[in-house]
């Protein structure tokens, strides 16, 4: 997971944008090996990871308030 994280602060845009679970600037970055993501907001600098979510959860609800 340290890995990922290291990824998000080199590369921001790594993530994907899904518009229709958070909000922009806020991207999704999927945790290899885990089942977990990171929502990361992308235009800060560094870039601040606001979530750690398990895939299987009901994600919209979750990140409505973004």
């Amino acid at each position: 997971m340290l890995k990922a994280a290291g990824l998000v602060f080199d590369q921001p845009n790594c993530g994907v944008e899904r518009l229709e679970i958070a909000a922009a600037p806020h991207r999704l970055l999927v945790v290899h090996g885990f089942p977990y993501l990171f929502v990361y907001n992308a235009e800060r600098r560094p870039p601040l990871i606001v979530r750690v979510l398990h895939g299987a959860r009901d994600l919209p609800s979750l990140l409505s308030s973004l």
